[in-house]
């Protein structure tokens, strides 16, 4: 005769089904690790694109606003020296532009001195305080575009284009040149050219 009932067994999970189940688990931790790690990183490209593409804008916007109102008016450098309204190589401009802005209503010129200077990959903007300049006038030096591939400055006239201005030849001539050329190649939205036609320039070719 039985006296008792028989223990029934212990329910739960053995050991081989806890190291399947945490086996599964960490497959598919790292598997949403690794589609949120890709996502992270394509927001960060998108970011980085989103950024580059508004320095472009920035820097481009800048030299258009140069670019178009060069005037007539030599400046002296930090040591007296006169330098010529507009002076260039391939791959820097030094110009005198009018239409500075002056909200403020400061007391100085609305003509501008500025500088562009293409070095290691780097495009420089300079910009003096006033046009005739010492060793203590201050200068607002910025940089516009890093990694930039190449840069190129060209000076139209008499129906071709230069590499510097004024030109090699010497003698007497016009101050500016008939327009202005710049092409540049940035690592990731290629090669952007821009034409920027001066007093006189009509008619010029490619």
């Amino acid at each position: 005769m039985r006296t008792g009932a028989q223990p029934k067994a212990a329910s739960g999970f053995t050991l081989l089904e806890l190291v399947v189940a945490l086996a599964v688990f960490a497959t598919l931790s790292v598997m949403a690790y690794g589609g949120l790690s890709g996502s992270l990183r394509a927001g960060e490209v998108l970011e980085e694109n989103a950024r580059q593409r508004a320095d472009l804008q920035r820097a481009i916007r800048l030299i258009e606003q140069d670019f178009r109102y060069p005037v007539v008016r030599p400046v002296r450098d930090q040591y007296g020296d006169p330098v010529a309204s507009l002076l260039g190589t391939q791959r820097s401009i030094a110009l005198t532009r009018a239409g500075w802005a002056n909200p403020a209503a400061a007391p100085r010129s609305s003509l501008q001195r500025v500088e562009y200077r293409w070095q290691r990959g780097k495009l420089t903007r300079l910009q003096w305080a006033s046009l005739d300049r010492s060793a203590a006038t201050p200068v607002n030096e910025r940089e516009l575009l890093d990694g930039l591939e190449r840069l190129t400055i060209s000076y139209h006239r008499g129906g071709r284009w230069l590499d510097v201005w004024p030109p090699a030849n010497g003698g007497p001539g016009p101050a500016l040149p008939e327009a202005l050329r710049v092409e540049l190649e940035h690592p990731q939205f290629g090669a952007i050219s821009r034409v920027f036609a001066l007093d006189g320039g009509g008619g010029i070719g490619p």
